[in-house]
C-alpha cells in the first residue's frame, strides 16, 4: 500500500504512521544530513537503514550564487535555536560566517544585534527562495541596511568581514566599567579578571 503524509509537527504522529511501513521514501530539499530531516530520522529511528540521495543545501547555493569560497565558513543554526552558537562565532572572531534562520532569527534581527554588540565590520548575502526560478533573489547588504529591511522566507545568509576583523582586546579596559565614585582603583585589576574567566571556562559550558 502506497501512502503519503507531510511532514508536519508535532512529529510523533508522522513517527508512528512510519512504522507501519517497511519502505518509506521522504523527499526533502537539499541535502537532509545537513541540518536536516535525515539526522531527524537517525535519531527516532535508530535501527532503519537508510540512502540519501542529497542535493546543494541551502549555504552552498547561496555561495555559488555570490561567487564566495566556503571552504572556511563557519556554519551556524538558528533554526528552532537560541543564539548561543552564532554568538560563540562572533566571539571567536569568525570571519565568514554561513546562518540558517527561521521566523524569530531573520536577516533583520541578526543585523541588528550584531550592531547591537558592536559586530559591525560585516557585510550580509541573503538568499531568499533559492533554487526557484520564480521567486529566488539573492542580494548583497552592509548591517545597517540589512536591520532597515524585510525579507521573504524561506531564506539564509551569510555575513562576511572580506577585510578582516580588527584586533581582537584581550580584556575590557577598567575605564569602561561603571565605577565606583569614578576611581579606577577600586576594581579588581584586568590580569585577575582575565585569569578568572579563563578558569570559568565559558566556551565549554555554552549550550
Amino acid at each position: 500500500m502506497v501512502s503519503s503524509r507531510d511532514i508536519t509537527v508535532p512529529l510523533d504522529a508522522v513517527f508512528e504512521q512510519y512504522r507501519t511501513h517497511d519502505e518509506i521514501i521522504v523527499f526533502a530539499s537539499g541535502d537532509p544530513l545537513f541540518f536536516g530531516f535525515a539526522a531527524t530520522l537517525q535519531r527516532r529511528l535508530p535501527e532503519a537503514r537508510l540512502q540519501v540521495f542529497p542535493a546543494p543545501n541551502s549555504l552552498q547555493m547561496l555561495a555559488h550564487r555570490c561567487l564566495i569560497p566556503y571552504d572556511d565558513m563557519h556554519i551556524v543554526s538558528l533554526t528552532g535555536r537560541p543564539w548561543h552558537e552564532l554568538d560563540r562565532a562572533l566571539m571567536s572572531h569568525t570571519a565568514k560566517i554561513g546562518v540558517l534562520t527561521d521566523r524569530q532569527h531573520t536577516p533583520t534581527t541578526i543585523a541588528q544585534r550584531l550592531m547591537d554588540y558592536g559586530y559591525g565590520d560585516y557585510t550580509m548575502w541573503v538568499g531568499e527562495h533559492l533554487g526557484n526560478p520564480q521567486q529566488e533573489r539573492v542580494v548583497s547588504l552592509s548591517l545597517k541596511e540589512a536591520a532597515s529591511a524585510t525579507f521573504d522566507l524561506p531564506n539564509c545568509l551569510i555575513l562576511w568581514a572580506r577585510n578582516g576583523l580588527p584586533p581582537r582586546r584581550m580584556g575590557i579596559p577598567d575605564a569602561e566599567f561603571e565605577l565606583l565614585d569614578g576611581r579606577e582603583r577600586m576594581i579588581t585589576k584586568m590580569p585577575i579578571r582575565l585569569l578568572s574567566l579563563q578558569a570559568l571556562e565559558h566556551r565549554q559550558r555554552v549550550h
